[in-house]
């Protein structure tokens, strides 16, 4: 994979990241008292966005080279842990 596509594909992955971060950090600052259909609407994108981070990962966990792959699949792990504890 010529580095360029790399790059590209990894930063496409930190933006994917970030929002299940940024979900994230809403449920665990989430009150009583707050909006339950802001909540909803959140948790309802997890399905989206954990099919974009699948599909970046792919990408990059097939075109890549060997050396890479375990950066990717600590990524990958990453994810999956913090999106199965929202």
């Amino acid at each position: 994979m010529e580095t360029s596509e790399r790059n590209r594909l990894v930063k496409q992955r930190a933006i994917v990241k970030g929002s299940l971060t940024r979900i994230g950090k809403f449920v665990d600052h989430f009150t009583t008292g707050q909006d339950v259909h802001a909540l909803q609407t959140r948790l309802e994108r997890l399905p989206s966005i954990w099919e974009d981070f699948m599909a970046v990962q792919a990408k990059l966990e097939l075109d890549d080279d060997d050396e890479n792959r375990e950066s990717h699949a600590n990524a990958m792990e990453h994810f999956d842990i913090t999106s199965f504890h929202l």
